[in-house]
């Protein structure tokens, strides 16, 4: 094994636990009138606007438990900033545990896209995705599924596969959910894993597993800054 393949194993196993990222988005639908003394048209009650599956407003928070064999740790995840690019809104979300990773987003008709990618201060350690990683497409539907492929860290050959193949019902510590079960199939140069995520309406990532070989990791949601309070 080169050096090349060994940084990058280190960036990629950090990278796949330490993944997902949301914030909180509203929306409302604005509601229909009628004028005194006129005959009006009855209009169709507004529909009720879906709940994206990856928010990104700016200061929210999650805070998520990372359990791999007898290891736990935990990490948050921040969206820190958005800022204008090309006349898009680009967010930066903070993944906040030993070493900071930096990931920039933007949302393009229906498609969550990752720009570029940073861990910590290391300059050999940034990538700009070449295509931008398409990293789901909102609202998340059954069947729905998209492929994605380029150059990751390093300069490494990325193909990731992913699905929609269920909607479950996730009784967590923090909450109840029912999330939307993505399966992602990637193949990394000669390197073969599987990541698994459940996302929920309005909340985002709630859980993910990341199975690489023999070992496999799990993540859950243990706090998010607008958790409904009692």
């Amino acid at each position: 094994m080169n050096l090349s393949e060994t940084r990058y194993k280190q960036f990629s196993f950090t990278r796949f636990l330490l993944v997902g990222l949301q914030s909180l988005s509203l929306a409302c639908a604005a509601s229909a009138f009628g004028v005194s003394g006129l005959e009006v048209e009855a209009k169709e009650p507004p529909k009720k606007a879906v709940a994206t599956y990856f928010p990104m407003q700016k200061g929210t928070w999650w805070k998520y438990r990372i359990t791999r064999g007898d290891s736990v740790y935990d990490f948050t995840l921040r969206v820190v900033d958005v800022q204008k690019e090309n006349n898009e809104d680009v967010y930066e979300i903070d993944t906040i545990a030993q070493q900071t990773i930096k990931d920039w987003y933007v949302r393009r008709g229906d498609q969550i896209l990752r720009l570029r990618q940073h861990f910590g201060d290391n300059p050999s350690a940034r990538v700009v995705f070449e295509p931008p990683y398409l990293l789901m497409v909102d609202p998340l539907k059954l069947a729905s599924n998209w492929q994605w492929q380029g150059k990751g860290m390093l300069g490494v050959k990325v193909v990731d596969n992913s699905q929609v193949e269920a909607f479950e019902d996730l009784d967590l510590e923090v909450g109840k959910f029912n999330a939307a079960r993505i399966v992602s199939n990637v193949k990394q140069d000669k390197s073969r894993l599987q990541k698994i995520y459940w996302y929920a309406a309005g909340v985002g990532l709630v859980k993910s597993k990341v199975t690489n070989g023999d070992v496999s990791s799990i993540t859950e949601l243990i706090d998010y800054s607008f958790k409904p309070r009692k």
